[in-house]
């Protein structure tokens, strides 16, 4: 809650507007902002004095207090359990109170941090944002799921593209509609053949969403892999697709270069998929006229095996 402007400062607004100043020049000249002194300029015309008076009397909130009784025994319940927090304290309230309903979650959290009993919550330290400089310093991989063929099945591609570059490295095509339905051991083949081309990346980014990403506080195996192979993985914040803004527009590109809906099975998608790869990375002249690849000679020479 803002900090409530001081009485001084309040009769000033009065005396500057009562010789004419205008509101704009009040506020700027008082560093505050016009609504600020156009709202007390108005409570001073209907009320008078009385309407600059401070009012922390109302800033209290209104309804009955807690009993003392019921805040020891919150405490005392808290300190018996220390790892409990207050949604099951509610639900475990002291039965020596049962005609008394226990206090709202957000309150006993209050009283509980107020009496040094809420521990602090540990925040995950925030994951690198910034973006990789060199070639194979960082790659996007994200899932293009829901394709539509010519004959009405579907398929999905995952693409992996090089960040610092833009360069599309592969795109995996599965018969699945969602990558969610593949199966983590043909993923894991998958980007081992990924791996075998060009090497382990410093760093994998991708969302939040299968296989990659999990809603559970533990990585999924896929990433588990990766880390054991050494490469940090940084996982996007959700809804952020723009922090995937390579291999976002690449889908871009994918959908219309490749034209899966004129692709018969998916064989000829892969075809298609794997031609638009190419030609994105090393024929498009994406770079001062040249292709991605030329304009990024370490690109080929891979970062670790």
């Amino acid at each position: 809650m803002p900090r409530a402007i001081p009485q001084p400062i309040r009769g000033e607004i009065v005396r500057l507007r009562q010789q004419g100043q205008s509101l704009a020049a009040t506020a700027e000249g008082l560093g505050l902002k016009v609504r600020t002194v156009r709202a007390l300029w108005r409570r001073y015309r209907q009320q008078g004095p009385a309407g600059l008076t401070i009012g922390y009397g109302q800033c209290a909130r209104p309804g009955p207090r807690f009993a003392e009784e019921l805040h020891r025994a919150a405490l005392a319940l808290k300190r018996e359990h220390p790892r409990w927090g207050a949604g099951l304290i509610r639900v475990q309230w002291p039965e020596q109170l049962p005609e008394q309903a226990p206090p709202g979650e957000r309150t006993l959290q209050r009283w509980f941090r107020h009496a040094g009993l809420q521990p602090a919550r540990r925040r995950q330290p925030p994951a690198r944002r910034g973006r990789g400089r060199n070639p194979h310093e960082a790659w996007e991989i994200d899932a293009k799921e829901q394709i539509a063929l010519q004959g009405g099945s579907g398929a999905s591609v995952l693409s992996v593209v090089d960040e610092a570059s833009g360069a599309a490295l592969e795109a995996p095509v599965s018969p699945r509609r969602y990558w969610a339905q593949v199966e983590p051991r043909v993923v894991q083949a998958q980007l081992r053949g990924v791996f075998g081309r060009w090497g382990l990346p410093g760093r994998i980014r991708v969302d939040n969403g299968v296989p990659c990403g999990s809603p559970a506080d533990l990585p999924p195996a896929l990433a588990l892999w990766w880390i054991g192979l050494g490469i940090e993985v940084t996982w996007n914040r959700p809804r952020r697709a723009q922090e995937n803004g390579q291999v976002e527009r690449f889908h871009g590109l994918l959908e219309q270069w490749a034209e899966p809906a004129r692709c018969a099975d998916l064989a000829a998608l892969r075809e298609r998929v794997g031609w638009a790869v190419r030609l994105q990375r090393e024929v498009y002249p994406a770079v001062d006229g040249r292709s991605r690849r030329t304009a990024s000679p370490g690109l080929q020479a891979g970062s670790r095996h």
